[in-house]
């Protein structure tokens, strides 16, 4: 457990990478967010300096591109995790995946059930433009940092090969479940918002089937920017739905 070093502490003594993926996501309160992904991210850089580390490769998320975090604690923990990286005097890395699909993917079972509905419900507008990557291509870009070293203090912004609106999204989804797409009931993201940030300042965070954070990701698109790692992982990039 990456937030107690005595966990890890005798595993660091002659490596010389560490890659740091574990986060609190989902519905993890914001104490919770920050103590796991900042904090405890702290805590690991400085127990890797002890211990004569000179690359640290840590996997953050494209939310942390979203314009507006205030709602989304995961996402502003994750810049503030960003920031002790950058601070660390280590060789880094950063890799911000956009939204990961592939085998037990908690977002992309989400979206699955929303379009399997009678009606594809959908908060938003459904323009905001999505770029998922299967989590296999995470792992081969996480991979291919590693192998070429690259720890130049750059970061990675890594997506599949398709980029669609969330709408087109959810009908793809709809389509491969039902052979068609369906009708779309759009739910304003401002009716939905302040009900949710009551329900988590309250604390009924884990009782409710999205946060009020989570909504941005209806907002704003989940691009990743062009890099070199994206592109020579391009031509290998697998659909994020499958074939």
């Amino acid at each position: 457990h990456e937030g107690d070093p005595a966990t890890y502490r005798q595993a660091l003594p002659g490596c010389d990478t560490v890659v740091h993926l574990a986060a609190a996501t989902g519905r993890a309160t914001a104490s919770e967010h920050f103590r796991v992904n900042a904090e405890a991210t702290g805590r690991l850089i400085e127990e890797s300096r002890k211990a004569g580390i000179s690359r640290f490769l840590f996997v953050s998320s494209i939310a942390v591109t979203f314009a507006d975090l205030r709602d989304y604690p995961y996402g502003r923990s994750k810049v503030e995790a960003e920031r002790v990286v950058r601070e660390s005097g280590l060789g880094f890395a950063i890799v911000r995946p956009t939204m990961i699909f592939g085998p037990g993917s908690p977002i992309q079972s989400a979206l699955t059930g929303l379009s399997g509905l009678p009606m594809v419900v959908l908060p938003g507008n459904g323009r905001a433009r999505l770029q998922p990557v299967h989590v296999d291509d995470v792992a081969a870009a996480i991979e291919e940092i590693v192998r070429h070293d690259l720890f130049s203090s750059e970061v990675f912004e890594i997506g599949g090969p398709e980029t669609r609106t969330i709408e087109e999204w959810l009908q793809q989804m709809r389509t491969a479940r039902t052979g068609r797409p369906g009708p779309v009931l759009h739910v304003p993201l401002w009716l939905m918002a302040p009900p949710l940030r009551i329900a988590e300042a309250i604390g009924l965070v884990k009782m409710l089937p999205v946060t009020a954070g989570q909504l941005t990701s209806f907002r704003y698109d989940g691009v990743a920017s062009p890099n070199a790692l994206q592109t020579r992982l391009s031509p290998r990039l697998q659909p994020a739905l499958g074939a």
